[in-house]
């Protein structure tokens, strides 16, 4: 890599002024307000549990401050591997066609290299690599650090053919998460 994660930091914070750092995974821009919709009750479970943030940081500092400090001082990386046409039995779900509106590879690493991403064509698919980007921002609208990244989701489910979750996500200096 030719740029440090301080300065791919400094970068960031350029382009994003209340809640400095690079934001959610895949999604350059994230939203300032979330709605939630549901056409259809599921028979069981589709419940979309909400926490605060901060108070998540707070928690993980309190019981893991050596975790902590490294995903402060190193981000976090998620790779994830996409096949060519949707598939509905993962929990990824999307192929790379779909995810990149588009049938050609070269438009496809343009628009991932807009969101920050690396791209490694498979045979069968496509290896997508995103960071090192920061796992905890400061938001200085409230003067506080926030817990943002979705290490918990990539870790747990992104689990299928193609992808193994304890390689779906590591620290900003490519060592693995703990497995505890």
């Amino acid at each position: 890599m030719s740029s440090s994660f301080k300065e791919i930091q400094i970068q960031h914070q350029k382009h994003y002024s209340n809640i400095t750092s690079f934001p959610f995974p895949s999604v350059p821009e994230f939203p300032s307000k979330l709605f939630f919709f549901c056409e259809v009750e599921p028979g069981s479970g589709g419940e979309t549990p909400i926490v605060l943030s901060h108070v998540v940081y707070e928690r993980m500092k309190e019981r893991h401050p050596d975790f902590v400090e490294k995903l402060e001082e190193h981000g976090l990386i998620y790779t994830r591997v996409l096949g060519e046409e949707d598939d509905p039995s993962s929990p990824i779900g999307r192929g790379w066609k779909s995810t990149f509106l588009t049938n050609d590879k070269s438009v496809a690493a343009q628009r991932a290299a807009k969101l920050g991403m690396t791209l490694e064509w498979l045979e069968d698919g496509v290896k997508t690599i995103m960071g090192p980007i920061p796992a905890i921002k400061y938001d200085k609208s409230r003067n506080r650090k926030i817990w943002f990244n979705s290490m918990v989701a990539a870790y747990t489910g992104w689990k299928d053919a193609r992808n193994d979750p304890i390689k779906a996500v590591k620290f900003g200096d490519g060592e693995p998460l703990p497995i505890k």
